[in-house]
């Protein structure tokens, strides 16, 4: 059965399967919980599946403040209070899998494993590059159109044409002043971090045609875990899920069978 709250600050869809383990999947900046589309027809029929538009994003609440990864944690939490899911394993998309991360060190009861996506390591020093690339974000925000932007985004993190309209389209439905709030809020994220890695078993996955500095530091971050498994996904970009659902999908529900 599926269940929405059109109502709450914070928007999700629930299809639920009695009895089942929880799948709570969390997309990426920018974006919003229709790049899990195909992966909530394919995993509903086995398990209960949670979709929902981080704050600052799709139909949820609109951010007045910078502190994305707080308030993003405070949501989940309530979604998963008013569903009443004990537990869950959380599958995010870049920021979506960093905000997994944040909320399985500050409630690790309530995580059973993490999956992320083109992500990396909260509880590693914030690198220079990644600096570099927040700036650029938000310079790039500002002089051009949201669609002409969207086009950049979209080519520079999915290679295949279905993947990058979703973005395009989804970029128009946002502001400049909404970006550039998302943006400040995933750097202040990323700089607080956490003081240690979670230690739910992680499956850490990523496209093939992430930049190399990307693949570099995702492997770094497999090498130096103890719980962690790492698959790449063929034929991808940054949003592998979309690019390259069927293998992704296989990918996960396999992991998700062995925990």
């Amino acid at each position: 059965m599926e269940y929405s709250r059109p109502k709450s600050l914070i928007h999700c869809r629930f299809f639920q399967n009695d009895g089942s383990p929880v799948i709570i999947f969390t997309h990426g900046m920018f974006l919003d919980s229709r790049t899990f589309e195909i992966q909530m027809e394919y995993f509903k029929h086995q398990y209960s599946v949670l979709v929902w538009d981080l704050p600052g994003h799709g139909k949820s609440i609109k951010l007045k403040t910078d502190d994305l990864f707080q308030i993003a944690a405070d949501g989940l939490l309530e979604l998963m209070g008013d569903r009443w899911i004990e537990k869950a394993v959380l599958v995010g998309q870049s920021l979506g899998g960093l905000i997994g991360q944040y909320f399985a060190y500050h409630y690790p009861h309530r995580v059973t494993a993490l999956v992320s996506i083109g992500g990396n390591a909260l509880d590693q020093m914030f690198e220079w590059k990644k600096g570099i690339a927040f700036s650029l974000y938000a310079l790039l925000i500002r002089l051009f159109p949201i669609k002409l932007f969207g086009k950049i985004f979209a080519k520079g993190n999915a290679i295949h044409p279905h993947t990058r309209d979703y973005l395009v389209n989804n970029f128009t439905r946002m502001t400049k002043t909404q970006m550039l709030t998302i943006v400040k809020g995933f750097s202040n994220g990323i700089r607080m971090g956490i003081p240690e890695a979670p230690r739910q078993p992680h499956l850490i996955t990523h496209g093939d045609r992430e930049p190399s500095f990307v693949i570099h530091m995702i492997k770094k971050w497999h090498e130096g875990s103890s719980n962690s498994e790492y698959v790449l996904i063929p034929d991808a970009g940054h949003i592998a899920n979309q690019d390259n659902p069927e293998e992704f999908n296989q990918v996960v529900m396999d992991f998700i069978k062995d925990l």
